[in-house]
């Protein structure tokens, strides 16, 4: 999961003229996900937040209801036409719809699909 932290996110829909991320900005929390088939079930024990400023997203990681440190991730992104795109490059698709943000990232490993709900 904690791939998520480091991707570019390719925007689908018609907000995008101003090329601002400000549909973004907000608190996160995962509700579903899916890597390739496989349903993953977050609850109140396990699950992921993102906290997405103009300038940061910083992503967390939480198991029995408590954060872990080592799956804490921060980094800067940019506006680059219609992608939001991370220092390192990596890209991820994103959806907004009202308060639902689905992320959906492909790498060798296969392909995961993140949704969160706008906290």
């Amino acid at each position: 999961m904690a791939m998520l932290c480091t991707t570019t996110f390719t925007s689908c829909s018609d907000d995008d003229d101003d090329n601002s991320p400000s549909g973004l900005i907000g608190n996160w929390k995962s509700v579903s996900a899916d890597m390739d088939g496989y349903k993953i079930e977050y609850n109140d024990q396990m699950y992921m937040t993102m906290d997405i400023t103009d300038k940061t997203i910083i992503s967390k990681s939480f198991t029995n209801g408590k954060e872990e440190t080592t799956e804490t991730e921060s980094f800067s992104y940019s506006i680059k036409e219609t992608k939001i795109v991370a220092i390192d490059g990596d890209e991820s698709e994103f959806s907004l719809n009202g308060d639902k943000l689905t992320l959906i990232y492909t790498d060798e490993d296969g392909t995961l699909t993140d949704v969160f709900q706008r906290q």
